[in-house]
């Protein structure tokens, strides 16, 4: 999940809905990849609420709405939801027995990031997995060979009307803005997020979502990417907040 931007332009019942999602997925991990508030903290009580209901272990990073808005409280009430902060640093997972690294990345759009201080383990055995508000960070880390970097911050476009978000967003320098891309040979998600942080509307296209994704062997039934074997699942909403079948 991204983006929560939990206050008065994101419904309550959205991010209720998606912690809904979130646990019925059953996913060994979540990550949250940054902007939980807009332009206040007078909403942390809320986003504490909700995320403390996840039931799997969860990971976080920053993104530059927590920073312009007081990355501090935010971390306490992520913190408090029993959701553990990575701030440039690296933690070491056993997921189904199998040893894992995931760094948190700081926000690169306040020029926060530390790459040196985040990417200290240097330990290239052990599959890596990156959190990162910011996708077009993954150009300064790509060489640490990351099996995936999970990114959020553009909110897909939002507001999608024939390609007009895109360029806009593209000559503001966002090269990614939504789903799949290859960064430097690295696998690159980038959410659509769940929030929005100025007007609540999003185009059909741009939908709240939460990604279901699976790193491993694909089962018999399932057709390969090209060069990768990951897959994303993604789960609408509808206009209520509520999961669609």
């Amino acid at each position: 999940m991204t983006d929560l931007h939990v206050g008065r332009v994101t419904p309550e019942a959205r991010l209720d809905a998606a912690v809904e999602a979130v646990n019925a997925l059953q996913p060994d991990v979540v990550c949250l990849t940054g902007d939980y508030v807009s332009h206040s903290l007078r909403y942390l009580t809320r986003l504490e609420r909700a995320l403390s209901r996840l039931e799997a272990p969860a990971f976080a990073v920053y993104g530059n709405h927590d920073h312009w808005n007081g990355a501090d409280a935010v971390g306490r009430a992520l913190a408090q939801a029993g959701v553990r902060m990575l701030v440039n640093e690296t933690a070491r997972l056993t997921v189904r027995g199998a040893p894992w690294r995931l760094v948190g990345l700081d926000d690169p759009v306040t020029k926060n990031h530390d790459v040196a201080a985040a990417f200290r383990d240097p330990d290239m055995t052990v599959p890596l997995v990156v959190l990162s508000h910011l996708a077009e960070a993954t150009h300064e880390f790509a060489t640490h060979d990351p099996a995936l970097v999970l990114s959020g911050h553009t909110h897909g476009g939002q507001v999608r009307t024939g390609g007009l978000v895109d360029h806009l967003l593209r000559r503001l320098g966002h090269a990614y803005i939504i789903g799949w891309y290859t960064v430097d040979r690295v696998p690159v998600y980038v959410n659509r997020g769940l929030g929005a942080a100025v007007f609540p509307w999003r185009t059909h296209h741009a939908a709240p979502e939460v990604a279901y994704i699976e790193i491993g062997p694909y089962g018999a039934d399932e057709a390969p990417l090209p060069s990768d074997s990951r897959v994303s699942r993604r789960k609408p909403f509808d206009k209520s907040g509520v999961l669609e079948d």
